[in-house]
C-alpha cells in the first residue's frame, strides 16, 4: 500500500511539473483546493479574488513575464504588498479583494488596491455582478478646482450617492454592479 501511495505521488507530481502554459482548472468546486495543482511557474487566479476563501474557483496560469514598473501597490492572498498585480503574479499569488494587507504609512487601503494617502481622494468599488466573480477597486483624486474635497466632489458622478467619509480625509463610492462576464 505504501508503495502504491509512493507511486501516485510521483506520478502526480510528474503530471504537474509537465504542465502545458495554457490556464488549467483543477477542480469544479469552490473551496476545496482549486490550485493545491498549480506548477511553481504558475499562480492561483481566484475568480472572485477571495483567495479560496468565497464561491470563486481558482485557475492555475503561467506566471507572468517581466513586469513594467508601474507603481500600483495591490494586497496580495499572501498577506503581502506587491509593486502592482503583475509583480504579485510573478511571486505567485492572486491580489486580495478583502485587502487584508498591512496598510504601509502613506498609503489608503481601496479593495486590493493601495492608494497614495495624499492628496486625498476617493475609493471606488465596483462589486461583480455575479456570485463568483471579482469586483474592482480604483483610487481617484478630486477634480483640481475642487476646493471643500468632500462629497460634494464628486456630485454628478453616477455612484455620487453613495460617498461615505473614511477617517484618514477619503472618501467611499460604491458603484453598481458591472455587467456579468458570463453569458
Amino acid at each position: 500500500m505504501r508503495v502504491q501511495k509512493a507511486l501516485m505521488a510521483a506520478v502526480i507530481a510528474t503530471a504537474c511539473n509537465d504542465r502545458a502554459a495554457e490556464p488549467t482548472k483543477t477542480s469544479a468546486a469552490a473551496n476545496d483546493d482549486d490550485c493545491a495543482m498549480c506548477g511553481p511557474d504558475e499562480w492561483c487566479d481566484w475568480s472572485d479574488d477571495l483567495c479560496g476563501e468565497g464561491v470563486g474557483r481558482g485557475t492555475c496560469r503561467p506566471r507572468a513575464p517581466p513586469c513594467k514598473l508601474v507603481l500600483r501597490y495591490t494586497c496580495a492572498c499572501d498577506g503581502k504588498v506587491y509593486r502592482n498585480e503583475c509583480d504579485a503574479q510573478q511571486h505567485g499569488v492572486d491580489v486580495a479583494a478583502s485587502g487584508e494587507c498591512e496598510v504601509p504609512k502613506g498609503l489608503h487601503p481601496c479593495g486590493y488596491t493601495l492608494c497614495e494617502a495624499e492628496p486625498p481622494g476617493y475609493c471606488i468599488e465596483t462589486p461583480p455582478a455575479a456570485r463568483g466573480e471579482a469586483g474592482t477597486f480604483n483610487c481617484k483624486r478630486f477634480p483640481w478646482d475642487c476646493g471643500a474635497q468632500d462629497c460634494s466632489c464628486v456630485e454628478g458622478f453616477p455612484c455620487a450617492e453613495t460617498c461615505v467619509p473614511a477617517e484618514d480625509g477619503w472618501f467611499e463610492l460604491t458603484c453598481p454592479p458591472a455587467a456579468s462576464s458570463t453569458t
